[in-house]
């Protein structure tokens, strides 16, 4: 492995996310009953909002990832 500061910064890019990931799926959760309580949502409507925002983050992460 390179000693470059690119390497370091990678290596530390990637650490973050990873550590990140965790922290924002728990935010959700949180979050979750707030949501339907707020908005009179039912279930259903509250797990098509969960998928769509995960389907979403992981068709952009990789694309953020690039840029």
């Amino acid at each position: 492995m390179s000693n470059s500061p690119r390497a370091g910064l990678a290596v530390a890019g990637l650490s973050l996310g990873t550590s990140l990931n965790p922290l924002n799926s728990s935010m959700i959760a949180v979050a979750l009953v707030v949501l339907r309580e707020d908005f009179g949502l039912d279930v259903a409507t509250v797990t098509w909002v969960i998928t769509a925002f995960y389907l979403t983050s992981a068709a952009g992460q990789p694309l953020m990832g690039r840029l």
